[in-house]
């Protein structure tokens, strides 16, 4: 019975982990067509407004074929609502090879609070034989608040769990100790 007590109090030291994983994109395909992926994504996930804001795209051949003329259309934005440091939104490359990927990023920093959502980034390519083909970005929603809300880190969380497992674990400790000297 011992044992088990302080079995579980090693568990209960050992519970609060995390688990990190890379994001995947997929495998390339054995289509005979270019088939490019495009995700976006930003840099943060709570906005203050004044904060500059990275914004990264990928595009990604998950083919056995290459793409040509790849021609990128980024969105526009209100200067009134948010300041780009982008002096255009349109960008060409001459190839994609089969598993080959491009990324970028630019910067956008918005003027005032609220929900927004970024367009989608959209590109047209085309394969060996001049057939064009279309893919784009999801939608990336985004919030700018005036401050950021108050949060816990993992740490925090990981000494708040210790605390409780130690005060449900020494009740459980006293009572086995008490019953074992009873017999």
């Amino acid at each position: 019975m011992k044992r088990l007590v302080f079995v579980l109090i090693a568990l209960s030291l050992l519970l609060p982990f995390q688990v990190y994983s890379e994001p995947s994109y997929g495998e390339i395909s054995d289509k005979n067509y270019p088939s490019l992926s495009v995700v976006k994504w930003i840099d943060q996930d709570q906005i203050i407004l004044g904060d500059t804001i990275s914004v990264t795209v990928n595009i990604t051949n998950f083919s056995n074929s290459y793409a040509y003329n790849i021609s990128i259309q980024e969105p526009t934005f209100q200067s009134n609502i948010m300041n780009d440091s982008r002096n255009h939104t349109t960008y060409t490359w001459f190839e994609i090879g089969f598993g080959g990927s491009i990324s970028y990023s630019y910067d956008i920093t918005p003027s005032v609070i609220g929900q927004f959502t970024l367009e989608p980034t959209t590109i047209s390519y085309y394969d060996e034989n001049n057939t064009i083909y279309k893919s784009q970005s999801a939608y990336l929603p985004f919030e700018v608040n005036t401050e950021a809300p108050p949060e816990l880190d993992s740490e925090i969380w990981r000494n708040i769990l210790i605390m409780v497992s130690i005060f449900v674990a020494i009740p459980i400790a006293l009572f086995t100790i008490l019953s074992y000297q009873k017999r």
